[in-house]
């Protein structure tokens, strides 16, 4: 594997350095190439040899023939696809020439790493969904043991914002906040997924047979024998955007009749990409959070009040805005929050006060007037942290003071 690395990163060094090359002689133009041509066929008298393949689609082909391998191999690999658009835009803006757009989908192999032929068995997974029991409220409720570790999880969240966003006097806790971080024994091997770039495809996933095509030639450059009874034994994930992967379930449903996975994508199950989950996530957040329109200008649960504070164009719900603009505004009027409370439940007035609070409690720990500045001079203020941090959560994430403060 460390050979194939190696030999990945040369062709790739090397093929971005003919790039800039071939960018260093592109002042010769078209007619002159032309003629070079010409001389040369009419001196050597023999047509002119084809073309080698370039450094990068040397690499990429190198890629495709490790997928392969490893296809054969039997080990169980995964698929991400997308799509993808390039527009070559014209030098100038005169009539008969427009920009060119290009659309297409790419695709990605990954090796599902730590996975064997039992857990990615179809049959056995068809078998336990089929079997399971209908869903109860019980299945869904914390166990204590889970209600005492979300608790933990969300102090400590309280914890990490106040921290690391709370300004420079709050900062210095951090060596004792990494140190308080809370561990499972639940974790995946720390290892390095392997993936493999596949050629890109000029088809259009935006559309139903888009996507079924899309998954036919991926399994075609993968070396995926579609009619062997391990492709259909076996469960093959594949990831997407939110539309590529509804296409997909849209064409899983109208073969549901077609008990061959080789057509039915029976065996296909989906992995919606995070970052079309935090974007569901965040819009469903606004929606549910500062989208009531009953809200006045100084309840802080609504975008009417954020509007106020910001002074900025409007952000209202049935305008879609950017993504990075609303999950700032739900970071920032957390962390927000989480400061006032913390003024609250301390006392103090300011989050400087409240610094000023926890060095008083170093220095009177005997320290004298010298500033705390090592990990065990901040143990004594670090318990109280940890103390206003509990009574942030226990006070103001309870339903019940919600509900008074929402009536008031």
């Amino acid at each position: 594997m460390l050979q194939y690395q190696r030999r990945i990163y040369g062709l790739l060094v090397s093929g971005l350095g003919v790039q800039a090359s071939w960018k260093r002689h592109q002042w010769k133009t078209h007619n002159e190439l032309e003629v070079d041509s010409e001389i040369h066929m009419e001196q050597s008298g023999s047509p002119k040899k084809e073309q080698e393949p370039g450094p990068l689609k040397v690499l990429s082909m190198s890629c495709l023939e490790e997928l392969r391998k490893l296809v054969a191999e039997g080990r169980p690999v995964g698929f991400i696809f997308d799509n993808i658009n390039l527009v070559n835009k014209v030098a100038e803006s005169v009539l008969g020439k427009i920009d060119d757009p290009m659309n297409g989908t790419c695709a990605t192999a990954f090796e599902v790493y730590g996975a064997n032929d039992e857990a990615l068995n179809q049959s056995h997974a068809e078998a336990a969904f089929l079997s399971a029991p209908p869903l109860e409220r019980g299945n869904i409720l914390l166990f204590c043991v889970e209600k005492d570790l979300h608790r933990q999880l969300m102090i400590h969240t309280i914890l990490r914002l106040v921290v690391t966003s709370g300004g420079e006097g709050l900062t210095g806790y951090l060596p004792l906040l990494e140190v308080s971080q809370l561990q499972t024994a639940q974790l995946i091997d720390l290892h390095q997924t392997r993936t493999y770039p596949l050629p890109t495809m000029e088809t259009d996933e935006s559309t139903i047979d888009g996507t079924i095509e899309v998954m036919v030639k991926i399994y075609a450059a993968a070396g995926i024998d579609t009619t062997s009874e391990s492709f259909k034994k076996r469960i093959w994930l594949v990831a997407g955007d939110l539309k590529s992967l509804k296409n997909l379930g849209t064409a899983k449903e109208d073969r549901a009749g077609n008990d061959d996975p080789e057509y039915s994508f029976g065996n296909v199950t989906f992995i919606i990409g995070l970052f079309h989950t935090v974007m569901a996530a965040v819009t469903g957040f606004l929606i549910l959070h500062f989208g009531r329109t009953t809200a006045g200008a100084y309840n802080p649960g609504s975008l009417h009040f954020h509007n106020r504070l910001l002074e900025r164009k409007p952000i209202a719900i049935n305008s879609p805005i950017p993504f990075t603009v609303a999950k700032n505004l739900i970071q920032v009027s957390l962390l927000a929050r989480v400061l006032h409370c913390l003024t609250l439940v301390s006392g103090c007035t300011t989050i400087g006060e409240y610094v000023m609070y926890l060095t008083t409690l170093d220095t009177a720990q005997g320290i004298g007037q010298q500033m705390p500045n090592t990990t065990q001079d901040r143990e004594r203020s670090w318990k109280q942290l940890v103390a206003d941090a509990t009574t942030v959560y226990d006070q103001y994430a309870n339903s019940q003071t919600v509900e008074k403060l929402c009536s008031a």
